[in-house]
C-alpha cells in the first residue's frame, strides 16, 4: 500500500500526485482552479493536499458517465 501523501506538498509532488504538466499546474493557479500558498521568506510554491483532491473531484459530484448523460 502506497503512503499516504503529504498534508502540505512543493510543486514537483503536487504535479506528480495529480500527474500534470507543469503548464497544466500553473493554468489551474492561473484560472483559480487550485489555491497556491508561499511560505514566509520563500519563493518555492505549496500546495494543500485538501485542495488537489478537490480539483480531481467530479463537477457537482457526477461521475464522468452521469455527467454525459445530463448533457444528452
Amino acid at each position: 500500500m502506497a503512503p499516504e501523501a503529504p498534508e502540505v506538498m512543493t510543486a514537483k509532488q503536487a504535479k506528480d500526485y495529480l500527474q500534470i504538466s507543469d503548464s497544466t499546474l500553473r493554468r489551474y493557479i492561473r484560472k483559480g482552479k487550485l489555491k497556491a500558498y508561499r511560505l514566509a521568506g520563500e519563493r518555492d510554491l505549496r500546495f494543500r493536499r485538501e485542495d488537489l483532491l478537490a480539483l480531481l473531484e467530479p463537477a457537482n459530484g457526477l461521475a464522468d458517465s452521469e455527467l454525459a448523460d445530463s448533457l444528452e
